[in-house]
């Protein structure tokens, strides 16, 4: 009812079996219950560390409330209040809640002397290895390395 209250134009969602409120593609909060307590979390580093500022303190558990076992383990209404319409604003201002991963270039698989050889032999299997992904191809040349014996 209060994210509803701070941010009226937020979706609910369902990411990772969890209930999840998401404001113009960005996710702003998310709650899960568990058998003997819940979570709440307001998604955002600056939120986060407002929230740790003003001396609301994790107990364990997941979201940036942490455990929650009683109503009374929650902030006030209006703190939540603010701190939703705070998310909903850095949003609005072009804020990221949920940093996009940064992917690292791997190098190209080296392929094993012998498994060049075989794939040399053999035009149809070359022919498919090529059409792999760098992935796949790292894999097959991990496992043909790893595999191979002096004996």
């Amino acid at each position: 009812m209060l994210v509803h209250k701070a941010c009226p134009e937020v979706e609910e969602t369902i990411k990772w079996s969890m209930p999840f409120f998401v404001y113009r593609g960005e996710i702003v909060a998310n709650m899960a219950a568990f058998k003997a307590h819940c979570s709440f979390g307001i998604w955002g580093r600056e939120i986060v560390a407002a929230m740790r500022k003003d001396g609301l303190k994790v107990k364990g558990g997941m979201g940036s409330l942490g455990k929650i076992t009683s109503v009374k383990d929650l902030p006030k209404d209006a703190a939540l209040l603010g701190y939703l319409r705070r998310a909903t604003a850095l949003v609005n201002d072009g804020a990221k809640t949920f940093p996009k991963r940064t992917t690292v270039a791997k190098a190209e698989a080296e392929i094993p002397v012998e498994l060049a050889a075989a794939l040399k032999r053999n035009k149809t299997a070359s022919k498919m290895f090529a059409e792999f992904s760098s992935g796949k191809k790292r894999e097959y040349a991990d496992w043909i390395a790893e595999a191979k014996q002096e004996a």
